[in-house]
């Protein structure tokens, strides 16, 4: 958990493109520049995944709710002054 001031997200993170290697038409992979985006290949010859994830790529996300009484912990805990302007 962090304040959304500290935190920077595009709509370029979390986003992953898979090239096929059997492709008759190979997707050039210079067509994908923003630097958020994660390019998948596999390596037919040592048959393993190529993973290029950028340094800082968002990887997963999870959205949860909070009850108040647990909000009202971590706010009172966390952010000692943020809990005397709520």
């Amino acid at each position: 958990m962090c304040r959304t001031r500290d935190y920077k997200e595009t709509h370029f993170d979390g986003l992953h493109v898979y090239y096929n290697p059997y492709a008759s038409v190979p997707l050039d992979k210079n067509v994908f520049f923003p630097p958020e985006i994660t390019h998948n290949f596999y390596d037919i010859e040592n048959d393993i995944p190529d993973q290029r994830h950028p340094d800082g790529a968002l990887v997963s996300r999870q959205v949860f709710e909070i009850s108040k009484v647990c909000r009202r912990h971590i706010i009172n805990n966390w952010f000692p002054e943020q809990s005397k302007v709520l």
